[in-house]
């Protein structure tokens, strides 16, 4: 005698949670392109990381060829 049985596990991702308790932290982001122009922008973000990852988007959005992108926490 064969039995299936189908188990549904569902899960909250501690980064889900953590999102719901947390507020973004503003960046001042700045990126530098090959032309010797400086594009800034405003972010709100979790982290260093994810603010570069959005500035990054951001600027491929507007086709700039990046050199190099400096992120600050804003005041």
């Amino acid at each position: 005698m064969t039995t299936t049985t189908m188990t549904s596990h569902h899960r909250h991702s501690f980064k889900q949670h953590l999102g719901r308790m947390t507020s973004y932290n503003t960046y001042n982001v700045t990126v530098a392109c090959e032309d010797n122009e400086y594009y800034e922008f405003e972010v709100d973000a979790d982290s260093y990381g994810e603010a570069c990852s959005i500035a990054e988007s951001r600027a491929m959005e507007m086709y700039i060829n990046i050199l190099y992108i400096t992120v600050d926490q804003a005041a």
